[in-house]
This record gives C-alpha cells, structure tokens and sequence, in this order.
C-alpha cells in the first residue's frame, strides 16, 4: 500500500517539536518512520499520511 505523507511531527529528544511537509510518496511507512527517526535524532515521529493505492 503506498501512501502520502504530507506531515510529519518530529519530538525531539529534548521535548522540543517540529514540522516538515514532505508530501512524499511512499511504500513503506515503518521504515521511513525509522529513517527520519535516526536523521533528526527524534524519541518520536508523527505522520499525516493519506491512503493512495
């Protein structure tokens, strides 16, 4: 299933937020999850996403 990804919310590991708007399409959301988690050093990651297959 592919999806678009048209926000996400990084927590950083200090508590801080913030927000990028990627609109990008993608197959897989668990390991872009994973990727955006390690590049930004983030405790956790938020999507917006909608459903496009």
């Amino acid at each position: 299933m592919k999806v678009k990804i048209t926000r996400i919310v990084l927590i950083i590991e200090d508590g801080s937020k913030t927000t990028i708007k990627p609109n990008k399409i993608v197959g897989d959301v668990e390991s872009y999850r994973r990727l955006q988690k390690e590049a930004n050093n983030a405790s956790r990651v938020l999507f917006v996403i909608e459903e496009i297959e």
